[in-house]
């Protein structure tokens, strides 16, 4: 939100981890002004990654004419990603100051979105006939949820091993 100039913004960044299907999500909830300004975040001022909630406080003292960004506070959330490999994850914050900014009243400002995360890819499939005869020649299709995939298949018969393939 903005409020006479001065506008609340939440930056996020996030690395993901395939093989625990999670992505480490970090936000960073800025207070970008375009005047002088001296404010402290009262009580009621949060960030909120994921649902998980922190509050916190912050002196502002800034008195020049330029355009300034402030990091009121930052904080780091791991997303489980469902079993498909999607997920999205909600950001938030407030910033609460009693007080005016450029004769305008501040008040509370507050930025609420949902993001979504890239998809991380989960397993592949891989498809082939249930029964051969003997003498036959057996064929089969994977199909890789990612081209940084590596497979390996093994073919049993009963018991025992008859071959090992990597793809």
């Amino acid at each position: 939100t903005s409020v006479g100039g001065m506008t609340l913004q939440a930056d996020y960044s996030y690395t993901q981890n395939a093989s625990a299907n999670t992505s480490t999500v970090t936000v960073t909830l800025k207070l970008i002004n375009h005047y002088a300004l001296y404010a402290t975040a009262i009580s009621g001022s949060y960030i909120s990654v994921g649902g998980n909630k922190s509050n916190y406080s912050k002196s502002i003292s800034y008195g020049g004419s330029t355009t300034t960004s402030t990091t009121l506070a930052t904080k780091t959330v791991t997303v489980t990603h469902n079993s498909d490999g999607t997920a999205k994850c909600n950001i938030a914050g407030t910033f609460v100051m009693n007080g005016t900014y450029r004769g305008s009243s501040v008040g509370t400002m507050s930025v609420n979105s949902t993001i979504t995360l890239p998809t991380i890819p989960r397993s592949s499939s891989f498809t082939a006939p249930t029964s051969i005869n003997t003498g036959a020649t057996l064929s089969g299709t994977v199909s890789p949820s990612s081209t940084s995939f590596n497979h390996k298949i093994i073919i049993k018969v009963g018991s025992a091993t008859k071959n090992t393939i990597s793809l």
